[in-house]
């Protein structure tokens, strides 16, 4: 099958994955949530959550600095980066013998299209739109601010906003 990243980039899978690398603590979650803890391989170290996960899975380094020989061990047949994330370099050299799925995130929409094609990509659909109209239902349900700025914090200690992590970024 062959699917789009959102990075409009062509992805085959010639069935669902089996043994998933994750290089994003958030994706890592999602995986979780969409049921695929047995096929979560590989995770960065910073992917604290949920701690089963943690606990049990195989650390393939940082977001920023992963190490390659240890993929290769797990020889994963799909990989889910981020492009804000993840260094291009890494995912130019991953690409080369794996299956990489990148996503790509500005705003609420992009967030649900990532949960649906993850879901898509991986068999569990259902468990994505189940996902989606939850976080839909919750978003409903919020008051609106009338256009007040947010901040929104992606990690502590030292605390980073999104806009900090942008400078850092290829």
């Amino acid at each position: 099958m062959t699917y789009t990243d959102q990075m409009m980039r062509e992805v085959r899978l010639l069935h669902p994955p089996s043994r998933i690398v994750s290089l994003v603590p958030s994706l890592t979650e999602l995986l979780y949530d969409l049921g695929l803890e047995n096929e979560i391989a590989g995770i960065t170290k910073f992917c604290i959550h949920p701690e089963s996960i943690f606990k049990t899975k195989t650390r393939v380094g940082g977001t920023k600095k992963i190490n390659h020989d240890k993929i290769n061990e797990i020889n994963p047949d799909l990989i889910i980066a981020n492009k804000e994330e993840n260094l291009k370099s890494d995912i130019a050299l991953l690409e080369n013998k794996f299956t990489v799925w990148i996503s790509d995130i500005k705003n609420l929409e992009d967030a649900l299209d990532m949960i649906l094609k993850i879901g898509v990509l991986t068999g569990k659909e259902n468990n994505a739109k189940i996902i989606i109209d939850k976080i839909n239902t919750n978003f409903t349900g919020l008051k609106s601010f009338g256009g007040i700025k947010t901040l929104y914090l992606i990690w502590k200690n030292p605390i980073w906003p999104q806009e900090v992590i942008h400078l850092f970024m290829i």
